[in-house]
C-alpha cells in the first residue's frame, strides 16, 4: 500500500457555504474553484503522486492558527476532491474510487492543510 502525502502550507479548500453561498455569484465560483485545482496540482506535481489505479483512502488535515475557528467537518470536501480528480491523483469521487476518513484538526502557528492519499 503506497501512501503519499501533500502538504500545502497557508492554504485551505473553499468551503461549501463559500462556493454556495447565497450571495455569489457563478463566476466567483468558478475562480476559485479553478484556485483550489492549481494550487493542489502544482503540490501533487511535487508530492509525485501518480494517476489513481485502485482505491484510495483520502485523510484531510486543516491546520488552523491560533485562535481560529474551522468549519464543518465536512465543508472542506467538495472543492478538494474536485481539485484531487482535475490533478489525476483522484479517477473520480465516487465510492468506486475513494474512502473518506473523518477530516481532522490541528492548531500550529504555520496554518496550512494536509491531504494523505493512500492506496487500498
Amino acid at each position: 500500500m503506497a501512501k503519499y502525502v501533500i502538504e500545502i502550507p497557508r492554504w485551505h479548500p473553499q468551503t461549501v457555504n463559500q462556493l454556495y453561498g447565497t450571495h455569489q455569484h457563478w463566476g466567483y465560483k468558478r475562480k476559485q474553484k479553478k484556485l483550489d485545482r492549481a494550487m493542489v496540482t502544482h503540490y501533487v506535481g511535487q508530492a509525485k503522486v501518480p494517476p489513481q489505479e485502485r482505491k484510495r483512502r483520502v485523510t484531510l488535515t486543516i491546520v488552523l492558527a491560533p485562535k481560529k475557528r474551522g468549519a464543518d467537518v465536512d465543508a472542506y470536501w467538495k472543492s478538494c476532491l474536485d481539485a484531487l480528480v482535475g490533478c489525476s491523483a483522484l479517477a473520480g469521487d465516487s465510492s468506486k474510487w475513494v474512502e473518506l476518513a473523518p477530516v481532522q484538526y490541528e492548531r500550529a502557528e504555520a496554518w496550512g492543510c494536509k491531504i494523505e492519499l493512500l492506496d487500498l
